[in-house]
């Protein structure tokens, strides 16, 4: 779905109100995610009928952010002490504890993708719905 206004006016009112629905507690499932992120890569190059202006709106403070791990599109709780629960399209249901949050932020560290993504199915095929990643079980990249 594109939207898109003819009037800054209207594009600020609708903001607004999508900004109140966005801010608002709720659970959003996994295909729902996936079918956002194809949306918006579908849109990315996609150009406006003449006279229409496509303005983006950024939000703060919202459930939505970039996943951890991939950078995909994911939904971010808090958890624990300082630690984050991440539900990624692509790399599923995640927590990450707050001394590996404290670590990447202090030291600009990135997660290894790949082995990563290989650790959390391994987890999964355990029965771990969301596979807890702390300091002992970490794969940072290389860089």
């Amino acid at each position: 779905m594109t939207v898109s206004f003819k009037e800054r006016a209207s594009t600020l009112v609708f903001a607004v109100k999508l900004k109140d629905r966005v801010d608002a507690l709720h659970w959003i499932p996994q295909d729902v995610l996936r079918c956002w992120a194809d949306e918006h890569t579908r849109i990315q190059g996609a150009s406006d009928p003449p006279g229409w202006v496509r303005w983006r709106v950024k939000f703060s403070g919202g459930l939505m952010m970039a996943c951890l791990i991939c950078g995909g599109t994911a939904q971010v709780w808090e958890y624990d002490r300082g630690g984050l629960s991440v539900d990624c399209v692509d790399c599923g249901r995640y927590d990450v504890a707050g001394s590996v949050m404290e670590i990447r932020a202090k030291n600009g560290f990135s997660f290894d993708v790949g082995q990563t993504k290989l650790w959390l199915d391994a987890q999964r095929l355990t029965g771990r719905h969301a596979p807890l990643i702390d300091t002992g079980t970490v794969k940072w990249s290389a860089r």
